[in-house]
């Protein structure tokens, strides 16, 4: 009878300690009594160091807008407008411009150039780096619609479309006054100058 006793024992001793090692590991975390499993707390590492800081917003882009004028009051005056004091856009010859259009073009303005930016009090904005990539593109792609020795064909009148092009977008608030002045005071003789326009200065 005794020995039943001590067998019966031995076997809630021995269930106790497979019951035991059977069930999962608690181990604490952070100092919370309640612990989590072995399992649960791979995963939470898993998480904290797969996790990646929130992205930084991008911060809207405002630069100059400015104007470049080549060679005043010479035969080869020539207007462009430059952004951000570097990036230039303008037109260029392709082939006669009897026949052929003025071709615009983004080039590399040249800081330290003798011949000075104009400052027209404008500002542009960007809400993105790439979204004024975009844009310097379409500037590129603007496309003239009539010769260079016509009225609307030649760099004022590329200038003046590429500010349009800027305002119809909400990156600038108007084709800047300052703009409009050195416009009206000087296009028609610009145009007689350096297009043969003689008639426009009568």
């Amino acid at each position: 009878m005794l020995l039943i006793k001590i067998l019966l024992a031995l076997s809630w001793v021995l269930a106790s300690c497979l019951a035991t090692i059977a069930s999962p590991l608690m181990i604490p975390v952070d100092g919370d009594n309640t612990g989590m499993t072995r399992t649960e707390n791979r995963r939470s590492l898993d998480r904290r160091v797969n996790s990646k800081p929130a992205a930084k917003e991008e911060q809207p882009i405002k630069v100059p807008v400015q104007l470049w004028i080549a060679h005043q009051g010479e035969a080869g005056e020539h207007w462009a407008l430059v952004i951000d004091s570097t990036n230039g856009f303008d037109v260029q010859l392709a082939g006669n411009p009897a026949i052929n259009l003025l071709k615009p073009r983004k080039f590399n303005f040249d800081t330290n150039s003798s011949q000075k930016l104009r400052n027209l009090n404008c500002q542009a904005t960007f809400k993105t780096k790439s979204e004024m990539d975009s844009v310097f593109s379409q500037l590129e792609n603007l496309s003239m619609s009539v010769l260079a020795t016509e009225k609307g064909g030649n760099c004022m009148d590329y200038v003046r479309m590429a500010l349009t092009k800027l305002e119809h977008g909400k990156h600038i608030l108007e084709i800047p006054p300052a703009f409009e002045k050195l416009w009206n005071d000087n296009y028609k003789e610009v145009q007689a100058r350096v297009w043969g326009w003689e008639w426009m200065k009568a």
